[in-house]
């Protein structure tokens, strides 16, 4: 497996539930996830589903955070999939930060598994949502890009020592990813060297 295949299957594995950590502290729903676990499972589902149709985005990320994180048979979990992606989205839409990071890894998860059908199954989209929650100030946005850039991705051209310098950049901000990605950079280079830039 190379590099790339391995740092991609750690990030959205734990893509998800640390962001989603990080943001349930101040979102309304967010008590919710937590107490999914002491309360009757659907009836938070259906409540936090109320909240997320109202329109609110931080908590349409909420409950796409409680649908992943649901069991069932398989065809239960790739419904709960679907709407997990959709109530991402609608937040990403509508300039959620948060949403626009789990979007893009979306993207990025659809187009290696083809798991989702009608979802985003592009890295120039993902990109985008990368790059637009970037521009608001989010390092988590920061890293991700930075990760785009070090492989070459979605269009961008392929440049480890700038990715380097927004992995440091979102480490600094406080973005747990930046410093993993900075660390693998440094970790893996032995295993992994560089071709020089002509």
């Amino acid at each position: 497996m190379t590099r790339a295949a391995w740092l991609g299957l750690i990030v959205l594995m734990s893509a998800f539930d640390d962001a989603q950590a990080q943001s349930s502290s101040s979102a309304n729903v967010g008590n919710l996830v937590g107490l999914q676990t002491v309360l009757d499972k659907p009836a938070v589902e259906r409540l936090a589903r109320q909240q997320a149709e109202a329109g609110d985005a931080r908590a349409m990320v909420d409950y796409a955070h409680l649908m992943r994180s649901g069991s069932g048979n398989y065809e239960d979990g790739l419904r709960r999939r679907a709407e997990s992606e959709r109530f991402d989205r609608l937040a990403a839409e509508r300039g959620d930060p948060l949403g626009q990071i789990n979007t893009g890894v979306w993207c990025m998860t659809n187009q290696l598994y083809q798991t989702l059908p009608g979802a985003c199954k592009s890295d120039v989209e993902a990109v985008r949502w990368f790059r637009l929650a970037m521009e608001q100030g989010n390092a988590d946005g920061m890293a991700f890009y930075g990760y785009m850039v070090e492989f070459g991705r979605g269009g961008l051209a392929k440049d480890p020592d700038l990715a380097a310098r927004y992995y440091a950049d979102a480490g600094k901000r406080g973005s747990s990813y930046g410093r993993e990605f900075l660390n693998d950079m440094t970790e893996f280079a032995d295993r992994y060297p560089r071709a020089p830039n002509p």
